[in-house]
C-alpha cells in the first residue's frame, strides 16, 4: 500500500511538470547528489529518531524512521507525508461520522429511555389526580418488576380501597338519612298525636271538674241525677285512662326505637 501511494506521488509530480508518464516504466537513473533538507526531527530512543524531510529533487514531504544497530547498520523506513495525510484524513472522517452517528444513536436512545421512565410517572400521577376528584376508575397497567412498578400496584391497591371503603360508607350514609327521615316522620307524627291527646283530655276533664263540682254542690240532690252524674264522671275518667295508656304505650315504641337506632 505504501508502494502504490509512493508510485501516485510520482505520478502526481510527473503530471504537475508535464513529464511524459511512460518514463514510469523505465529505470530512472539515480541522481548524483540528493538534497534532503531536515524540516523536524525528533529522538525516540538512544538508537532511533524519526524525522520530517523534504526532496528537493521530488518536492515531496517524507516521514522517516531511522535506527540505528550495535554493528553500525542502519535501518530507515520511509514513507511520503501526503499518503499518511491521507490516512489520518479518513481516520478523522471516520472518527467524525462515527461521532455523530453515536451522538444521534445516544439522542435517540436517551429520548426512548426518559420515556420509558417518564411515561409511567405521568400515569400515575394522573391516577393521583383522579383519585383527587373521587375517580377510581383508573387503574396502572404496568407490568414493571422496579420501585415504578410497584408504586403503581401500590396506587391501584390505595384506589380499591377507597372506592370500597368511600361505597360502603355511601351505603351507610343512604342507612342513616332514612333512619332520619322515619325518626322525623315518628316525631310529627308524636308530636300530632300529643296534641290530639291534649285536645282529647281537655274535653273529659271539664266535663269531670264540671259534674264533681255540681255532686259537691248538691244540684240535683235525687238519687237518679247523682247516679247519672257518676256515670258520666266514670265514663270520662275511663276514655282518660285510656288516653294515657296510649301515651305509655307511645313511649316505649319511642324508646325501643331510639335503643335499636342509637344504642
Amino acid at each position: 500500500d505504501t508502494n502504490r501511494k509512493f508510485l501516485n506521488d510520482y505520478k502526481t509530480i510527473f503530471e504537475e511538470k508535464n513529464i511524459p508518464p511512460e518514463l514510469l516504466d523505465k529505470p530512472l537513473d539515480r541522481p548524483e547528489k540528493i538534497l534532503e533538507q531536515v524540516k523536524d526531527s525528533e529522538i525516540l530512543d538512544s538508537h532511533t529518531k524519526m524525522l520530517e524531510v523534504y526532496d528537493q529533487n521530488l518536492n515531496i514531504n517524507f516521514f522517516v524512521i531511522e535506527s540505528t544497530f550495535e554493528d553500525g547498520n542502519s535501518l530507515i523506513l520511509k514513507t511520503t507525508l501526503n499518503s499518511i495525510n491521507e490516512s489520518v484524513f479518513v481516520s478523522n472522517q471516520f472518527v467524525f461520522i462515527t461521532g455523530i452517528f453515536l451522538l444521534l444513536f445516544g439522542l435517540i436512545y436517551s429520548a426512548l429511555l426518559s420515556k420509558k421512565f417518564t411515561n409511567p410517572i405521568l400515569t400515575i400521577n394522573q391516577i393521583t389526580k383522579n383519585i383527587t376528584s373521587l375517580d377510581f376508575s383508573e387503574k396502572y397497567i404496568g407490568h414493571d418488576n422496579n420501585e415504578i412498578g410497584e408504586l403503581g400496584k401500590n396506587i391501584n391497591l390505595l384506589s380499591e380501597t377507597l372506592a370500597s371503603n368511600i361505597k360502603e360508607l355511601n351505603e351507610k350514609n343512604k342507612v342513616l338519612a332514612r333512619e332520619l327521615d322515619l325518626e322525623r316522620q315518628n316525631e310529627k307524627m308524636r308530636k300530632e298525636f300529643v296534641s290530639s291527646v291534649s285536645h282529647e283530655l281537655k274535653t273529659p276533664i271539664s266535663i269531670i271538674k264540671a259534674f264533681a263540682e255540681g255532686l259537691e254542690e248538691n244540684i240535683n240532690s235525687d238519687l237518679e241525677s247523682k247516679t247519672y252524674y257518676t256515670e258520666v264522671i266514670i265514663d270520662e275518667s275511663n276514655k282518660m285512662d285510656k288516653l294515657v295508656k296510649d301515651l305509655l304505650v307511645l313511649s316505649e315504641l319511642n324508646s325501643g326505637y331510639s335503643r335499636a337506632t342509637f344504642g
